[in-house]
């Protein structure tokens, strides 16, 4: 929806171990990395971002907390 609506680039947060597809089973995923303050790795990141003035960042909110991937991508930055 953001990429039709601005006509900007797309960049997938991907994790290198993706959640199990089953919901009660991402959710109990999803929980231990929680309590562990994991950082998961990524399929990708990114190399700069020096070229945008505008990043939109989308991403599931999990129990009032962002995604692990969504903010850690740009510390590699």
């Amino acid at each position: 929806m953001i990429k039709e609506f601005t006509g900007g680039d797309l960049f997938k947060i991907d994790p290198l171990i993706e959640y199990d597809k089953d919901y009660y089973k991402c959710i109990e995923e999803a929980k231990v990395d929680l309590k562990n303050n994991s950082r998961p790795k990524l399929k990708r990141y990114l190399e700069d971002i020096d070229d945008y003035d505008i990043v939109y960042l989308g991403y599931p909110n999990y129990w009032g907390n962002y995604a692990y991937g969504c903010v850690y991508i740009f510390r590699k930055i």
